[in-house]
């Protein structure tokens, strides 16, 4: 989103900003340092959960602009699928905290995105 200048303009028009920053405060742990984590810069790895890709990243890196977020070594290890076929859809319970890192983190990118 950040990249193309056309849709940061519609975007910070479009989006209504205070009720979005108002729900992501709501995503915030208690006692949990995850904005440490979530705003430091390249591709934010999972520090807790399977360390995997979650079930939506296989839907977004058919995206054009998902060859610059992922990591070459995101969804591959040593030449191979890091998870099977059979298994991408599968939405652990331990998905949970490295999601809400993600959002997080996107959220932080997007905020302080610079024109």
């Amino acid at each position: 989103l950040t990249s193309v200048e056309e849709a940061m303009k519609l975007a910070e028009s479009d989006i209504p900003w205070a009720a979005l920053a108002s729900y992501l405060n709501t995503l915030m742990i208690p006692g949990k340092a995850v904005l440490a984590h979530t705003q430091k810069p390249g591709f934010l790895f999972p520090q807790n959960g399977p360390g995997r890709p979650l079930p939506e990243d296989y839907a977004i890196r058919g995206q054009i602009w998902a060859q610059w977020y992922y990591p070459d070594n995101w969804f591959e290890k040593d030449g191979k699928p890091k998870v099977d076929e059979e298994e991408r859809s599968f939405d652990l319970p331990s998905m949970a905290e490295p999601r809400l890192e993600r959002i997080l983190y996107l959220a932080f990118r997007i905020a302080s995105f610079k024109k």
